[in-house]
């Protein structure tokens, strides 16, 4: 297929790398991803959405909600995505940009070819497959009369596209179905028929997927609440798309798979002060330190820490919570009306969060550390040169007196 000219509408390219470097993966999959994230400006959901596009090796990711002026929004995206490319309907938006998206430039092209305040419509060219297909980034009013022009604009689209693969995905606000919501009012609305005849007219289909059904969560803390299947990924059969739990937020974050049998690279190890803090980790470091090695010291200390690592990455934090979220989710959503498992899912959800609190506060210890030990050397050293200059200047003076 010949490959098409991008002229993307008010691109943006990270400089310098940001916080995170996204290197072009050696797989020839492509993993998407979205999150409506409701708000980006915590520093705790900025470094969840990296850890999410980190993570789960993605060449695209779409973030809907994200409440950021015009001021912050170069310098949070930037943050964000590294060395990507990305983009956003700031121009459309008069209360906070609604969509923001980044892709990897040396995985995909992507050219713009319209956008509102509820969708951005684009094509895109896979290098790796030499394929191209259009993408619909949609975060639907709640108005439900303002939620008509985004109907009728992913109509006029259709036509561009003339059958050709299109991924619809994104937060429509709307459910298809009553039995896509649990609390609350279920029946069929004017919504939901809408939602439908536009589905319908447009010939698209939910694509198989696994993980959490229900993706958005209200007030989950007080009974069983409201939860209701509002984001979604249409279109494209052969593919598949896996819902995690929102941790951070109250939706679902969601990977969209365009191709099968991936494997994921394992992620960096880092070793931070987060790990002392935990008794069972000081366990672990007196089990490790105590076991016999023979050979040099350097050779000691090294096969020592690659033990330690080995735990660590079986025990780490983090992803317990993660699986505990999930697990608690995946029993939840087959036991729709059991209300502790509901307080489970709150229980868990607030320790991730604390968990995530913890782990920042102590990245920022471990900074301002750095700082303090770079200023001091920076302190010594300027102490050091006045001290010689201090001397040579005395050296001088007790040379001139003895002439």
């Amino acid at each position: 297929m010949e490959r098409m000219e991008t002229t993307p509408l008010f691109c943006y390219k990270t400089f310098g790398g940001g916080r995170g470097k996204y290197h072009q993966p050696t797989s020839s999959l492509m993993f998407f991803g979205a999150w409506n994230i409701r708000g980006l400006n915590s520093s705790i959901k900025q470094r969840e959405v990296r850890f999410f596009i980190q993570s789960n090796l993605l060449s695209f990711c779409v973030i809907l909600e994200t409440h950021l002026g015009v001021t912050k929004l170069p310098d949070i995206a930037s943050s964000i995505f590294g060395n990507w490319l990305w983009n956003s309907n700031q121009v459309f938006c008069s209360h906070g940009v609604r969509i923001l998206f980044g892709w990897n430039p040396l995985v995909l092209d992507i050219m713009i070819i319209g956008m509102t305040d509820q969708v951005i419509n684009c094509k895109i060219y896979d290098k790796n497959s030499s394929t191209t297909f259009h993408a619909s980034f949609v975060y639907a009013s709640n108005n439900l009369v303002t939620r008509r022009l985004l109907w009728e604009e992913l109509l006029r689209f259709s036509l561009i596209t003339q059958n050709s693969p299109w991924v619809i995905l994104g937060d429509f606000n709307a459910t298809l179905n009553p039995d896509d919501s649990v609390g609350g009012c279920a029946r069929r609305d004017m919504r939901m028929e809408e939602f439908v005849e536009c589905v319908n007219a447009l010939n698209v289909f939910d694509v198989r997927f696994h993980g959490s059904f229900y993706t958005w969560s209200q007030k989950p803390r007080s009974g069983l609440g409201i939860r209701k299947k509002l984001d979604r990924v249409r279109c494209l059969s052969d593919s598949t798309a896996r819902f995690l739990p929102g941790g951070v937020s109250d939706h679902s974050a969601y990977v969209f798979l365009l191709d099968k049998g991936s494997r994921k690279r394992r992620p960096q190890f880092r070793l931070i002060i987060f790990y002392r803090v935990k008794e069972i980790f000081s366990r672990w470091w007196e089990q490790v330190w105590q076991i016999p090695v023979q050979g040099s010291y350097a050779y000691v200390l090294l096969q020592r820490m690659k033990k330690l690592k080995t735990q660590l990455r079986v025990y780490e934090v983090n992803d317990l919570k993660r699986n505990l979220l999930e697990g608690v989710q995946a029993q939840l959503d087959v036991n729709l009306n059991d209300v502790t498992l509901q307080q489970q899912l709150s229980s868990a959800t607030i320790d991730f969060r604390k968990l995530c609190v913890m782990k920042i506060c102590t990245l920022g210890k471990e900074l301002r550390l750095v700082l303090y030990k770079s200023s001091l050397n920076d302190l010594i050293r300027t102490f050091s040169d006045f001290l010689k200059s201090m001397i040579n200047k005395c050296q001088l003076q007790e040379l001139v007196s003895s002439q």
